[in-house]
Order: C-alpha cells, then sequence, then structure tokens
C-alpha cells in the first residue's frame, strides 16, 4: 500500500485522498457503486460510471490506464528477471532503489534504452 501511495503522491498529491475516500466508501464514491450488482460488472465499466458521478477526471483516467496495462510481457519478465540476479540472498543489504539504479545501469549497458537529456 506503500508502493501505491508513493506513486500516486508521483502523478497528483490529491489521488491519495482518492484512495483513501474509495477505501472508506465515502462520499466521492456513492453507496450504490459498492452493492454486489455493481462489484460483480466489469471494472473498466464501473470505472467510467464512477467518473459520471464527480469523481476527478485525472483519477479515473489513471485507473482505466493501470486497468488496460498488459499483466504479463516478456519487457517486464526481463526486467524482473535481472532485478532477482542483482538482488540476490547475499546482496540484499543493497535496497530496492540501488538494485533499481544497478538494473537501470544493466540495461543502459547493454543498450537496451537510451538515456534521456
Amino acid at each position: 500500500m506503500e508502493d501505491v501511495c508513493e506513486y500516486l503522491i508521483t502523478k497528483d498529491p490529491s489521488f491519495v485522498a482518492m484512495l483513501i475516500s474509495y477505501q472508506a466508501e465515502a462520499a466521492s464514491f456513492p453507496p450504490p457503486f459498492f452493492l454486489d450488482a455493481s462489484i460483480s460488472m466489469n471494472p473498466t465499466t464501473w470505472w467510467k460510471a464512477v467518473k459520471k458521478c464527480g469523481v476527478p477526471y485525472d483519477f479515473v483516467e489513471l485507473a482505466l490506464q493501470l486497468l488496460s496495462t498488459t499483466a504479463s510481457s516478456a519487457f517486464i519478465e526481463r526486467i524482473l528477471s535481472r532485478y532477482g540476479r542483482i538482488h540476490t540472498k547475499i546482496q540484499k543489504r543493497l535496497g530496492n532503489e540501488k538494485t533499481a539504479k544497478l538494473v537501470f545501469c544493466h540495461r543502459i549497458l547493454r543498450g537496451l534504452c537510451d538515456l534521456d537529456y
């Protein structure tokens, strides 16, 4: 949950408040959206309906983008594989941030990524 909040803060700090509001089933998200019939519907349809009820457009668009991402792809699998090779049991003291930087450096050295200047 902490990672989600950190990600939302990078997008827009008000998104964290929207997430908390969603979890609490509060005013921004009307009670009918949490009935069994609503919960069993397609998530994309649910978010499109929420958008019509006054939930901020950017928050709903972020949710729809996350729903439309591919759950698994070879690219992500390769990155996770590299991450696993660098962040072994012996090297756990590196921490996630340093490991992510090493994975990025590995990608640069292999020519798989361009630097943005």
